[in-house]
């Protein structure tokens, strides 16, 4: 996904996630990137959820049964959504990262602008990120976005994913093109095959 006639200084807002799958709190993150900078970079994390960067025994959210979604499948949903959403002009490119803790390392730095034309939005939405932002600010620029409604606390991957599981209402927390994505690719039979494959009890962060 690339845009033309990207101004030479232009400063990049950066977005990056699992997005599994992407729902309206991250809806909302690109759109606050979108409002703030001009173009917008957006990373997929965990590009292949069967081969993980980091074992999940030491970051849990690299598990294979919370990761149900391709690269491919989470690019088209960022390419549907950003559609949707009006933004699409706006997306300078959609990269892969490896590991968000290693963003901004020299290893990934060539898939990037840079580091003065860059800053990477972090949402403080959870612990992990407050304890992240500082070990992240000493390798890139951070905006730390703080400034987010209380009802984006209502939607949460896990909850999505739980929901499919167990036959509940899980559409309303998704945008309408994941809506239809997700179905098109029958995701919902796919997760509860994972949820099956390595038992409920095994799946970190899982939702009751």
């Amino acid at each position: 996904m690339m845009t033309n006639k990207i101004p030479a200084e232009v400063l990049y807002g950066m977005i990056g996630g699992r997005w599994q799958p992407f729902h309206k709190g991250h809806l909302w993150l690109l759109k606050h990137a979108c409002n703030k900078y001009e173009k917008v970079i957006v990373g997929i994390v965990d590009i292949d959820p069967m081969n993980p960067p980091v074992s999940p025994n030491e970051w849990p959210w690299f598990h294979p049964a919370v990761n149900p979604f391709t690269f491919w499948e989470r690019l088209a949903m960022l390419h549907d959504v950003c559609i949707e959403a009006g933004v699409f002009e706006q997306i300078a490119g959609v990269i892969p990262w490896g590991h968000a803790l290693k963003f901004g390392w020299e290893e990934e730095n060539y898939l990037l602008p840079p580091p003065n034309r860059r800053v990477l939005l972090l949402p403080l939405v959870r612990d992990e990120e407050q304890q992240r932002l500082s070990r992240l600010r000493e390798i890139t620029n951070v905006d730390a976005v703080t400034d987010f409604p209380d009802e984006i606390l209502v939607y949460s991957a896990s909850k999505i994913r739980s929901a499919m599981y167990h036959d509940q209402p899980w559409e309303q927390y998704v945008p309408e093109a994941i809506v239809d994505l997700i179905k098109r690719i029958d995701g919902i039979r796919r997760v509860k095959r994972l949820y099956e494959h390595y038992g409920l009890d095994n799946i970190p962060y899982r939702t009751p």
